[in-house]
């Protein structure tokens, strides 16, 4: 397995708070860390972090996914995602607003099997009926088909510079993937979490469906800040 998340220097309380996780909680996981600035690639290293400079942008600033560069940040994690599907068997990409509390590699790798894909379902608890994945949360088998799927030369930039960025290219062309919807209960997403996070046992928690620096926020009172 093969772990990566992205970043810049905006982001990166949120990714320390990531990598801490995995070190307090004694998760058996390396991250290899896509930066997007010199700054966070810096920073990163003398942690003695295994880093990826993918651009060079000098963002500072914490970027909301309704931002308008956002876009560009997404492309920049699908060739990330499809670089390492290119050197590694399997690839587990993760967001930088997620907290791992147990040891997932091997339940993970059980459950993919020969799949193509496992992906956090991104689940909205007031349309449980739309189905929707969640593109911060996937581990992927590397095989031709999931490399032409990732392949930012197979995608129209306009879909990835949309609103809908990779997620809605994600949901838009899953039939052509083999994959498995992660059960909610255990991976659960902010919007299933935040309503039951009393009566689970999640292997890990995805601080989405708030935007900007509120996630911070929402993340220290459900006391799985790290940092």
């Amino acid at each position: 397995m093969k772990a990566i998340t992205l970043t810049n220097k905006g982001y990166i309380k949120l990714t320390d708070n990531l990598l801490n996780s995995i070190k307090k909680n004694s998760i058996d996981l390396e991250v290899t860390i896509g930066t997007m600035d010199k700054y966070s690639d810096g920073y990163y290293k003398k942690l003695g972090y295994r880093t990826n400079l993918l651009t060079n942008q000098n963002e500072k600033k914490f970027l909301r996914q309704d931002s308008d560069k956002f876009g560009k940040y997404m492309i920049c994690k699908l060739d990330m995602i499809f670089s390492y599907l290119n050197k590694y068997e399997k690839v587990l990409y993760l967001d930088g607003d997620i907290v791992i509390k147990k040891n997932i590699t091997q339940y993970l790798d059980l459950l993919l099997g020969e799949k193509d894909l496992l992906i956090q379902d991104d689940i909205n608890i007031n349309k449980p009926e739309v189905e929707n994945l969640c593109a911060g949360f996937m581990y992927i088998n590397s095989n031709e088909l999931t490399k032409s799927f990732f392949n930012t030369d197979n995608i129209s930039e306009k879909i990835l510079m949309s609103g809908l960025h990779d997620q809605g290219y994600v949901n838009s062309n899953k039939s052509k993937l083999d994959f498995i919807k992660l059960d909610k209960e255990l991976f659960p997403n902010g919007s299933y979490y935040y309503k039951n996070y009393e009566s689970i046992d999640p292997y890990i928690v995805h601080f989405n469906y708030i935007l900007g620096k509120e996630k911070i926020k929402v993340i220290k009172k459900y006391g799985e800040w790290y940092t």
